[in-house]
C-alpha cells in the first residue's frame, strides 16, 4: 500500500508516493533533500523535526505540531514542511592550514628511459630491457609489481621504444609511451567526521593545482565517531560506510581533476589523514573495540595501498598512503597536525587544540610531545543546542552586546540558527554583562543585581524548561533563542578542553605562565574570537599574540608527506615517540573537569 507525501520547503513543493511503513527521514531522502541527523536517526538530537500540517500519524510522537522525521512512520496521506534550520546544507569548510617551507622530494618519481629495440641479435625480454637500461642510466635495480607486467609490450613500441617509468621507491608502479615526467600528481586528503578535503598537486614543484571539499556522507549515520562506530556494527552498516566515504573521495578526485584539468591516471599517490574511526572506516576495517575499554584500534602504523584495490578513481596501479594513528581517540589527523606545525622542530613548548566533538590536544616540544583526548561532544558543531548548527548560510556566527544584540550570520542572511563560534561570542557576551553567572546559570530578567539595557533584558524569558535568551525571531518557525539546558552543553564541551590541556601541563610539567604559543587546528579553531574564547574559559588565558590560528593543519600534514620521503619518515618516527595519555579515571582530570565548568571574569 502507498500513501501520497507533499512535502515543503523554502525551494519549493514536492510530491511523491510512499510505502506504507517508510519513515519520513526515508522519504525525504528520495527527494534529494539532506535533513539534519546529529544522532544518526536514533530520535535523541531532535534536529530531524518537520512540520506536521495536514494527515494522520501516530499521536505520541507529536509535539506542538512537530515530528521527528527518522522516528515518524508514514501510514496515510501527509503534508508535512520542513524547516530551513533543519536541511543539511554546505558547509563553511576550511581546505588549507598552516604552511611551512619544505623540501621537495616525493616518494612517487618518473624517470625517462630510450631502449635499444630489440633484434635477431639482441633478444633480451622486454622486462629485462628495461631493468637493464636502468642501471644503466641510473646505477641502481628496480622491481616491477606482477600487476603491470601486461602492460609493457605495447607501452615500450608506442613511441620507438621511448618510455617513462613510474616509481615508488624502487619498486616500477607504471610504464609510460613517451616522456611523460611533466605530467606527476597527488592528492593530499583530509577525512573529517564531518567535512572531506582534498588538494591536487603537482609532484614535480608542490604547486597547489586545485582543491575540493564535501560534507562527510556518512554523516546521515550520526555526527560523532561512536555513533559510526555503533552503525558500523550493524549487517553490512560496514560497508556502507566504506563504499560512501571512497565515494566521496572519488567525487573530490573528479572535481579537483576538472578544476586542473588534469587526466587522473597522472595521479599516482593519495595521502590521507584523519581520525583512527575514519581510517579503520575508510579501509573497511572494524572499529567497534576503539568504542570500548581499553579503547584498543586494529591498526596504528601507516597503512600503504593499492589505488585499485580501494576503487579509488586515480592511476589504477597509483598507491595510497594512510599516515599513521597514535591511539583509539588520537587519530592520523593529530600526528598530521604536529607534523605540520613543526612541533617536533621547535625549541619552545607549543599547546596545540584541535576543537571538535573529539577535543585533540597535544603538548610539547622536540624534546617530548604529550597528547589526549577528550570527548567534547558536538555542542561546538551545534549538535543537541535547540537552535544550533553547523557552519553553514543562515547560522549566527558572531554576537556583540552593547547596548542592543548585534547578529552576524554566515552569507548575511536571515538568522536561521547559531554555530559553534556564535555560541562563543554568545556565552562570552552574556558572561561579560552578567545575564550568565559565574556557574553559567541564566539570570532572572527582575534581577536588579545587574544593569542592562531594555533590549537585552527583554531577551531573557521564561521558558518550558528554564529561562531563554532570545536571539531572533524567525518568522519562518519559532524563535531562535539559546536555553539554560544549551549552556549546560557548552559548559560540558568546554571543561573537557580545559580539563585536558591542564593535565597535559601537570604532566609535562609545565607551569601555564611559561607556555609560549597555542596553536588552534581545524576549521572551527580558524573562526573563533580568541578574546571570547578566554572568557569562557576554553582557552588559557594568555594574550592574543601567543595563540594562533594554523587552520585546516591535518590536511597540511597530508600535503607534506605527499610532497616529501623524508617528512613521511619522520612523521612515523614522531608517532613513536609521541606519549599519550588517557584522562579517563585520572582524579586530577574530574577535579580540572569540574574547574572547567565556571565562567570566569576575564577582560
Amino acid at each position: 500500500m502507498k500513501h501520497k507525501l507533499i512535502i515543503r520547503s523554502q525551494s519549493g513543493q514536492q510530491e511523491l508516493e510512499i510505502l506504507d511503513g517508510t519513515t519520513i527521514m526515508k522519504a525525504i531522502e528520495k527527494v534529494g533533500i539532506s535533513i539534519q541527523t546529529p544522532c544518526g536517526g536514533n530520535g535523541i538530537c531532535g534536529k530531524c523535526q518537520v512540520r506536521l500540517i495536514s494527515g494522520k500519524v501516530d499521536p505520541d510522537l507529536v509535539e506542538d505540531g512537530f515530528v521527528l522525521a527518522c522516528q515518524t512512520k508514514i501510514t496515510a496521506d501527509l503534508i508535512i514542511e520542513i524547516p530551513e534550520k533543519n536541511i543539511q546544507h554546505k558547509l563553511k569548510i576550511l581546505e588549507r592550514g598552516i604552511q611551512r617551507s619544505i623540501q621537495i622530494s616525493p616518494v612517487i618519481k618518473k624517470l625517462y628511459l630510450e631502449l635499444p629495440p630489440p633484434s635477431l641479435e639482441d633478444q633480451r625480454a622486454d622486462l629485462e630491457r628495461i631493468m637493464e637500461a636502468f642501471q644503466t642510466v641510473h646505477g641502481s635495480e628496480i622491481t616491477f609489481s606482477n600487476e603491470i607486467l601486461s602492460t609493457i609490450p605495447a607501452a615500450i613500441r608506442a613511441f620507438d621504444f621511448k618510455v617513462t617509468v613510474v616509481m615508488h621507491h624502487q619498486q616500477v608502479i607504471a610504464i609510460e609511451p613517451d616522456d611523460t615526467r611533466s605530467f606527476l600528481y597527488g592528492i593530499a586528503v583530509d577525512i573529517g567526521t564531518t567535512t572531506v578535503a582534498g588538494l591536487l598537486v603537482d609532484l614535480t614543484d608542490g604547486e597547489i593545482l586545485a582543491s575540493a571539499s564535501r560534507t562527510n556522507p556518512q554523516i546521515v549515520h550520526g555526527d560523532d565517531v561512536v555513533s559510526r562506530i555503533d552503525f558500523a556494527e550493524k549487517s553490512e552498516g560496514l560497508e556502507k560506510l566504506s563504499t560512501e566515504i571512497r565515494e566521496c573521495l572519488n567525487s573530490i578526485i573528479q572535481e579537483v581533476c576538472s578544476k586542473a584539468q588534469v587526466n587522473s591516471l597522472n595521479i599516482y599517490e593519495i595521502t590521507i589523514a584523519g581520525n583512527t574511526t575514519m581510517t579503520h572506516l575508510f579501509h573497511a576495517v572494524p572499529p567497534g573495540n576503539i568504542a570500548r575499554a581499553p579503547y584498543v584500534p586494529v591498526f596504528s602504523q601507516a597503512i600503504l595501498r593499492n589505488a585499485g584495490q580501494l576503487n579509488l578513481s586515480i592511476n589504477p596501479q597509483g598507491l595510497v598512503y594512510t599516515l599513521p594513528n597514535i591511539a583509539g581517540f588520537v587519530g592520523a589527523d593529530t600526528s598530521a597536525a604536529i607534523l605540520a606545525a613543526g612541533m617536533h622542530v621547535n625549541e619552545k613548548v607549543v599547546l596545540l587544540i584541535d576543537i571538535g566533538t573529539n577535543g585533540e590536544i597535544a603538548l610539547g616540544n622536540k624534546d617530548k610531545i604529550l597528547v589526549c583526548s577528550t570527548a567534547a561532544g558536538p555542542a561546538f558543531e551545534g549538535a543537541r543546542l535547540s537552535f544550533g548548527m553547523r557552519a553553514m548560510k543562515g547560522a549566527i556566527e558572531r554576537v556583540e552586546i552593547n547596548e542592543k544584540l548585534n547578529l552576524s550570520t554566515i552569507g548575511n542572511q536571515k538568522p536561521t540558527g547559531i554555530c559553534g563560534s556564535g555560541v562563543i561570542d554568545l556565552l562570552a557576551e552574556l558572561s561579560k554583562v552578567g545575564v550568565i553567572d559565574e556557574t553559567g546559570q541564566l539570570v532572572l530578567p527582575t534581577d536588579s543585581a545587574i544593569i542592562i539595557s531594555d533590549d537585552i533584558k527583554n531577551r531573557i524569558q521564561a521558558g518550558d524548561k528554564g529561562n531563554i535568551f532570545v536571539l531572533s525571531d524567525n518568522s519562518v518557525s519559532q524563535k531562535i533563542y539559546l536555553s539554560q539546558r544549551d549552556i549546560r552543553e557548552i559548559q560540558l564541551a568546554k571543561a573537557a578542553i580545559w580539563a585536558g590541556f591542564n593535565v597535559l601541563l601537570l604532566l609535562y610539567p609545565l607551569e601555564l605562565a611559561k607556555l609560549d604559543t597555542v596553536l588552534l587546528a581545524g576549521a572551527f579553531g580558524n573562526y573563533i574570537r580568541r578574546q571570547q574564547a578566554r572568557r569562557i574559559g576554553l582557552l588559557p588565558n594568555l594574550p592574543d599574540e601567543n595563540i594562533h590560528f594554523i587552520g585546516n593543519a591535518a590536511i597540511e600534514g597530508a600535503l607534506r608527506v605527499l610532497l616529501s620521503a623524508d617528512e613521511r619518515l619522520t612523521l612515523e618516527k614522531i608517532v613513536q615517540q609521541i606519549q599519550y595519555v588517557e584522562l579517563s579515571g585520572r582524579l586530577d582530570f574530574q577535579e580540572n573537569y569540574v574547574s572547567g565548568m565556571m565562567f570566569e571574569k576575564i577582560d
